[in-house]
């Protein structure tokens, strides 16, 4: 064994050969291919871009990129050194490593599916990758330095120098090692005069040739394909680079998905005073099935403003349905509470406002964003609302004119006519009411009815629903025979519900 080693890291008998720039790209072409295909390893559902939007990185993913870049960089160090010893440690490392890892991806025991053909393209980019280091261990390095890409003009090494200067910073890192790991007697400024000079001759070797291969004769002018294709392609990457992190950045970015709702809370109050009712919804996950979008397709056919303003898709509805009764009590001082109940009996009275909070999965402006409609109250609204907030104090107030009962007669459910607009447009920056349903004659009616029991007032709110019978995301939903002709003809479709009476409204 030890003879076998000394063979191959004895340079004297071995010719020598570059095997470095082939063993480069392979490294190369594996180092950004770990970058997309660590998610299928690990057996992830994300990806890499999906990682980017949330602005998290695996730190797995992390260690073994800068491991990665490591091994690049002790590969370099030995090829400017022209180390056969330390190649044939690095080659015998990786080789371990890379064994290692066939193991555990492809026959361990423990794993019940085959790895992905991206996985297995990885394994053979570094399988080759280890070829071009057993050749160049086998052959030893050239007895000079060379710079290989700037020795000679051809297309194609012309095209692979241009690519590598085009990379930000590679070519600095590189002259930083270069000039670090060998000897000489340049100081560093130097040392990048003398690589910007094999550049220049490089750029004059291939204008020579390109001029040779046009065949134009001395003076004359450029002809117009190379001004389309140098000058009108350059202008347009130099463009490109000023505005396309705005335009990644705007709401015309590819890169924006669906940022769909996750949490929401909603409360109805008094102008300055605690919620009358309030209410909150965890969304476990957005509406993306079949039903959702057929679902989006009747609401199409039912609200012509919706129709003519957004077109629905996959992913792109959430129907929320809030609890019928509040979460909290309302109370109030006695003060005031005669304070509103002036008020409300008053010429001008205070304003209802609805207020909801939603709370968005991704990070595409304000996490939380607060929707207010606020609605001011007709006197007749006023006086209902009065007399049945009263006449529910009386149920809970014992002695002469609060006896606990109420009249069975009356009932203590208060019209709010025109009350709120029910569809939001969810935008990449915000959230506020659609463009749509604005007007009176677009918003929807509700209930609201007080209600007392062991001496605790609380309230139930109902509004109208999508439909005549509900908001149409509860399983066997029922269409009024109105709302199936306009599925199946499209004509007459109506633009809301008829529901009038109080049991008939969806929360």
């Amino acid at each position: 064994v030890l003879g076998w080693v000394r063979r191959r890291v004895d340079p004297g008998e071995k010719l020598g050969k570059d095997f470095y720039m082939a063993e480069f790209f392979f490294d190369l072409v594996f180092f950004v291919g770990f970058l997309f295909s660590y998610y299928s390893l690990v057996g992830s559902d994300s990806d890499f871009l999906s990682s980017i939007q949330a602005n998290l990185l695996p730190g797995p993913l992390v260690v073994v990129q800068i491991g990665l870049f490591l091994l690049l960089v002790a590969n370099r160090v030995i090829y400017l050194f022209r180390s056969l010893k330390g190649k044939l440690l690095h080659h015998c490392l990786l080789t371990g490593l890379y064994f290692a890892s066939w193991w555990v991806i492809f026959l361990n025991p423990a794993r019940h599916q085959n790895p992905p053909k991206e996985v297995q393209l990885l394994f053979f980019v570094k399988a080759a990758q280890l070829a071009c280091s057993a050749q160049q261990i086998k052959y030893g390095y050239p007895r000079t330095a060379t710079s290989r890409l700037t020795d000679d003009y051809s297309p194609v090494k012309n095209s692979v120098y241009v690519a590598f200067r085009s990379v930000p910073f590679i070519f600095e890192l590189r002259s930083l090692l270069d000039w670090t790991f060998t000897r000489t007697t340049l100081r560093f400024y130097h040392w990048l005069t003398l690589e910007d000079i094999h550049h220049e001759l490089l750029s004059a070797r291939a204008d020579s040739a390109t001029t040779k291969e046009q065949k134009r004769p001395l003076g004359s002018p450029q002809p117009w394909w190379v001004k389309c294709g140098s000058g009108g392609c350059g202008f347009a990457a130099i463009t490109l680079v000023l505005f396309m992190p705005l335009l990644y950045y705007s709401s015309f970015s590819p890169a924006l998905s669906a940022n769909s709702i996750n949490a929401t809370s909603v409360s109805l109050s008094f102008t300055g005073l605690p919620p009358l009712y309030s209410s909150q919804v965890l969304v476990e996950s957005p509406l993306n099935s079949v039903d959702t979008v057929e679902l989006a397709q009747r609401i199409q056919w039912t609200r012509r403003a919706t129709l003519e303003r957004q077109q629905f898709s996959d992913q792109s509805l959430q129907v929320l349905t809030l609890p019928l009764y509040s979460l909290t009590a309302w109370a109030l001082s006695p003060p005031v509470l005669r304070e509103l109940l002036s008020a409300l009996t008053g010429k001008v009275g205070p304003s209802l406002t609805l207020t909801a909070q939603l709370t968005r999965v991704l990070g595409f402006g304000p996490a939380t964003v607060e929707v207010a409609q606020t609605k001011p109250l007709s006197p007749r609204t006023q006086m209902d609302l009065a007399e049945a907030i009263t006449r529910t104090l009386n149920r809970t107030t014992p002695g002469p004119g609060g006896n606990g009962t109420a009249p069975s007669n009356r009932t203590t459910a208060v019209r709010l006519p025109c009350m709120y607009s029910p569809f939001l447009f969810n935008s990449p920056v915000s959230i506020g009411i659609h463009p749509g349903f604005t007007g009176c004659t677009e918003t929807q009616d509700c209930y609201i009815t007080f209600l007392a029991e062991e001496g605790v007032v609380y309230t139930s709110l109902q509004c109208r629903a999508l439909f005549n019978f509900g908001n149409g995301d509860r399983p066997g939903h029922r269409w009024s025979p109105e709302e199936l002709a306009c599925f199946r003809s499209g004509r007459g479709c109506p633009r809301y519900d008829n529901a009038s009476s109080n049991s008939g409204h969806a929360r």
